[in-house]
């Protein structure tokens, strides 16, 4: 359960939340221009864009759950649970792993459009990444500040969506989302008014009544709504574009305790990012740690051979005024 976000602003940027019940032991990644990426099927990538995002590092690959390139593309990758369906590795074909997809479409393309033209043939595979790391269910959302698409696989292939909302959640599959946001049309963020019956004396009691009818569950339909609204309907004031991402991702966003799984493990936001693609920025916040950390990929030796690793900030940081 996770929900990612595509604002284009005076600079892109692009964010989400991963939500789940555990995580690796994970940090913000900066992937230098040289540092060599070994694939399954498609050989060494020796020289590449450089990339910046939030990564578990297993036998120095590192598994990206979102990241950004110095090219100003974005990606994050989401639970798709039973609706993938990976194929067996095919000859002639552009064999990728799930785990893959990130690392290899940041470091070879420089846009969303290079990116949907060698999607379009790819074969993802059910490669684990070891015997301990079985295939995740993923989809994907890419965005580039020009355009935005989800990738979804399925038994028949790889499936291009271009998607004009700039959102993503989970399974259903992303044309159920798209027709599903028919359902809110009426839904609001303007002062309520009666239209109900004029013979009826109806009176406004609050104020944001317009929104009476917007879910408030955190299932993934609801989500994909919500977000949706949120995004369509912010205006952010002055300078503060990724307050106003983090904002906006809050109302998404699980607390612990909201949704209880089995064995009362407990499935919530473990972290949020927001990236401002157009300079290389990666900011985030956790579970644990409310205050927005950044990490500047352009700081950097981008032509260098090593990764730069950056813990992420756990501990709660607080600002006492007096």
């Amino acid at each position: 359960m996770c929900t990612a976000i595509s604002l284009r602003a005076e600079d892109f940027y692009f964010g989400r939340t991963l939500d789940y019940d555990c995580m690796f032991q994970s940090e913000v990644v900066v992937m230098p221009r040289n540092y060599p990426l070994r694939f399954r099927f498609l050989g060494e990538m020796s020289h590449h864009y450089a990339l910046c995002g939030m990564a578990y590092i297993r036998d120095g690959f590192p598994l990206f759950y979102d990241g950004m390139n110095e090219k100003g593309l974005a990606v994050a990758a989401l639970s798709f649970g039973e609706d993938i369906v990976y194929s067996e590795e095919g000859s002639g074909s552009a064999n990728m792993a799930s785990f893959e997809v990130i690392p290899y479409i940041l470091a070879a393309c420089k846009s969303a459009r290079e990116a949907k033209e060698w999607l379009k043939s790819a074969v993802i595979t059910d490669t684990p990444f070891d015997s301990e790391l079985p295939p995740s269910p993923l989809h994907w959302i890419f965005a580039d500040g020009r355009e935005c698409f989800v990738a979804e696989y399925s038994k028949e292939g790889m499936n291009i969506y271009d998607n004009c909302f700039g959102i993503l959640t989970n399974a259903p599959a992303f044309p159920f989302q798209k027709e599903n946001l028919n359902d809110y049309i009426g839904v609001t963020a303007e002062v309520a008014e009666n239209r109900f019956c004029t013979d009826l004396p109806l009176q406004r009691y609050s104020r944001g009544m317009g929104g009476i009818g917007l879910p408030g569950d955190f299932s993934s339909r609801s989500r994909f709504v919500r977000g949706a609204f949120l995004k369509f309907n912010s205006c952010p004031e002055g300078d503060d574009r990724v307050g106003e991402v983090f904002s906006l991702l809050s109302g998404v966003s699980i607390p612990k305790g909201a949704v209880v799984l089995e064995e009362k493990r407990y499935h919530r936001t473990l972290y949020t990012s927001c990236m401002n693609v157009s300079r290389g920025e990666y900011f985030y916040t956790t579970c644990t740690n409310r205050r927005i950390n950044c990490v500047r990929m352009m700081e950097e030796d981008l032509p260098a051979e090593k990764l730069s690793l950056f813990p992420l900030e756990l501990t709660q940081s607080i600002n006492y005024q007096n």
